[in-house]
Parts: structure tokens; sequence; C-alpha cells
């Protein structure tokens, strides 16, 4: 039985009106945060306040992705427990006992094989199914073939037939990255329903959506060009798309893996623009209600929302303002100034200044705001200020993740990709 109402922090109260708009990326990247996390440190159910996990639709199913409770889970829960299954149980049924078939050692031996024949290829360093030690003493990995390229670095291939585990996914990824070798992930070919497989999404992700495929004409083409060329598949905005590619046309990001076409920012940013779209319609709908304000945010136990409303009121209008187009969304204020500083001026507000203050130092916001606002933000206290684990801070975080998603803003700021409103002005 699915939670029907959770708080994931970074992302706020996700209830079941909110769990029925999210769209693809939202949920993919949602899990691929979680299953990086202690269990209990990002997402709870708020039925009995016990961790959650979540899982992965099916594609051409009514199953959508959905948060369950671990095994054992959700005692006394009004939503009931689940059955998930054991993860030593999961394992057993995916590998058998063994997870190497002929095809797949044919696929590691044929990748290696292409490397090879690339001048830049360091001799000696090409090995299939050989032990890898960590630099720091950590559990090493067996990579299905490994090898060094002059000029580009280390390298990994894990070649995927089968089914795996999320966190065997996320595993494998964090190990290479630490070890500073770049992962090539190798997958059959899917159709654009199938890729949405949980395993399949979940590796696509660590290569910022794409994956990767060896096949016969990828083969044809790195016998022609002297090097390893695999097609790099991704779903665009409304479509699939791929492309085939050598090693030298991949983005190598410090700290990540090589990917092609970086799929997942834009996309979380396109359902982010979307959600801020539709709330602010909202938002101004209800402006001018006398107090309390129609509730238009959702909240806990169907509580006021005024202290939600004002904070969210005060960062769409903020938004607003950093596209050129000021609206106050909260009041009759004019200036963006005036606005702000009548929030700081309220206890919440106090408390959150630190949220505010990055919402204008980090977008075109900025020079509307005059020195005394900025004096009343320096004198907030910071030992005071809420984080995300507030769930109306953990809400405006996943409204602007050009703002507040470090690891999504700097990269786009680097690709050029990040939205002019949100590229600091002066």
């Amino acid at each position: 039985m699915a939670v029907k109402e959770v708080f994931v922090r970074g992302y706020g109260v996700i209830d079941e009106a909110r769990q029925l708009s999210m769209e693809r990326p939202d949920w993919q990247d949602i899990r691929s945060r979680l299953n990086r996390q202690i269990p209990g440190t990002l997402a709870h159910c708020f039925g009995c306040h016990e961790p959650v996990f979540l899982r992965a639709g099916k594609p051409n199913s009514s199953m959508r992705p959905h948060f369950s409770h671990f095994k054992d889970g959700g005692i006394g829960c009004p939503w009931g427990q689940d059955t998930t299954r054991p993860l030593d149980r999961i394992r057993a049924g995916i590998f058998t006992g063994n997870q190497e078939s002929e095809l797949h050692r044919h696929m590691c031996e044929r990748a290696l094989e292409l490397i090879e024949a690339d001048a830049r290829y360091v001799a000696g360093s090409g090995a299939v199914d050989s032990y890898m030690k960590s630099k720091d003493g950590y559990r090493g990995r067996w990579p299905d073939a490994s090898f060094d390229i002059d000029g580009l670095g280390k390298f990994a291939i894990e070649v995927q037939f089968a089914p795996s585990l999320a966190p065997e996914v996320i595993g494998r990824s964090d190990f290479y990255a630490k070890e500073g070798v770049n992962l090539i992930w190798l997958l059959p070919w899917y159709s654009f329903e199938q890729v949405q497989r949980a395993y399949a999404s979940d590796i696509a992700q660590e290569a910022r959506g794409n994956f990767f495929v060896l096949d016969q004409e990828a083969e044809r083409e790195s016998r022609v060009r002297g090097t390893l060329v695999i097609w790099a598949a991704w779903i665009g905005e409304r479509s699939f798309e791929r492309k085939l590619v050598s090693l030298d046309d991949l983005t190598y990001p410090k700290g990540g893996h090589p990917f092609f076409v970086d799929a997942v920012t834009p996309a979380i940013f396109r359902t982010a623009e979307r959600r801020r779209q539709q709330i602010s319609l909202d938002l101004l709908e209800t402006k001018d209600d006398i107090v309390p304000k129609r509730k238009v945010i959702f909240d806990l136990d169907e509580q006021p929302d005024e202290e939600g409303s004002r904070l969210i009121r005060s960062a769409i209008s903020i938004w607003s303002a950093a596209k050129g187009e000021y609206i106050n969304y909260s009041g009759h204020s004019d200036k963006l100034t005036g606005q702000i500083d009548a929030y700081l001026n309220s206890n919440d507000g106090r408390r959150r200044a630190v949220i505010i203050n990055q919402m204008l130092v980090s977008t075109q916001a900025r020079p509307c705001i005059k020195r005394s606002v900025w004096e009343k933000i320096e004198r907030a206290d910071l030992h005071d200020q809420l984080d995300d684990s507030d769930r109306w801070v953990a809400y405006v975080h996943s409204l602007f993740p050009e703002v507040f998603r470090v690891d999504l803003r700097s990269e786009a700021l680097v690709a050029g990709s990040l939205p002019t409103w949100a590229i600091p002005a002066g």
C-alpha cells in the first residue's frame, strides 16, 4: 500500500495531490538522492513517522512511482504496512548465484578489443573482470572491463543485461567516482517505454540521464574510427534520442561520470518552472483574501498555512522580479524591497532570512533591494535560522532548484544552461 503523505528533506511535504502531479524527472531525482542516504535521514511517513523509500513505477503499467515503508515498518500506520521483500532475497532472485553470461563476457571482451585499437590506449592497462583496489583501503570492486586512455584517464565498464538493485547501482557509481575512475555503463537497447524500467533509469541517472549501448553498428563505426564508439541515448523533452559518440565526445564532470547530453538538469528545471507557473496563479488569485487566506499551499493536519504562505509568496515575488516582471504576491507594495522588508519584520521572516538572502544574491533580483533590507538580513540571528528540515524551507528549495541545488546550479552555470533570471546580477 502506498504511503499517502511524506516529508522529504529538500523537497518538502509530498501529499497525494503532489505525488499525482510529479513527473518522471522529479521521481528519479528523489529516488537517486534517497538511495544515497541512510534510511530515515531524508524521508519519513507522516502516518507513522517511520523512514520510507521510493519504489519505481513500471512502464506500460498502472503502477506509478510511490513511497513505501521498509520491511517490518509501518506498524500502526493509518495507510497500512507494506510487503517489501528483504534485500538479500531480492538480490538472490536477481543474481541466482551467477551474474555473468556468455553474452555478457563477450561484450566485455569486445569493448576492450575496440579500445585497444586507440593510439592513446595505455598498453597493459586493459583487463576483464579484474579486481580494482580502493585507494583508501575500502572494499574494492570487480569492473567488467577496465583500461586507461592517455589524456582521458582511467575507465571502468560495467555491462548490465539483468535488473540490478538501486543500492548496487549507487554503490558502484560512488566507488568509481571516489577513485577518480570514469564509469561507462553499457546496457542493451530499449524502447522509449522500456528504458524507464527502474534499473535502467537508475543507471542512466548516474550519467546525467544518458545510457550507453555497444551494438553491431557501433562496433563497425569503432573499427572505422580506430577507437571505441558507442551509442549515447537519452530521453529528451518530447522524444527518445540517440547518437553515435566516442569517448572524446563526452563531458567529464568533476566528481561525476561521463555523459554526452545532460538530460537530467534541464528536465528538473522544466518541471520546477511548470510548478512555479501554476502556484503563482493560485497565489495571485488568493492575494486579496481576508486573513486567514484560503489554503492554497498544502499543510499538515489541515492547519492554517499563513506562515508557509508568506515565505512562498515572498520567494515567488523575488522570482518575478528576477525575470524583470515584478508582481507582489502577498500585498500591494509596488517595490520588491518594501515587500521583503515587511516580511523580514515578521517572526517567521526573521527565521528564514537566509533563504531570502540566497534567493536575492543568486538571481537578477538583487539590485531591487535597498541597503536597509540588506542590513536587516545581516542582523538576522544565524543560530535561529531554519534549514530544509523545516517543511516550508524544503518546499521553497524544491520550487527553485536553479537556486538551491548546488550540484545542478554549478554545472548549469558552466554549461550555460542556467536560466538568465537565476544568474547573479552584477
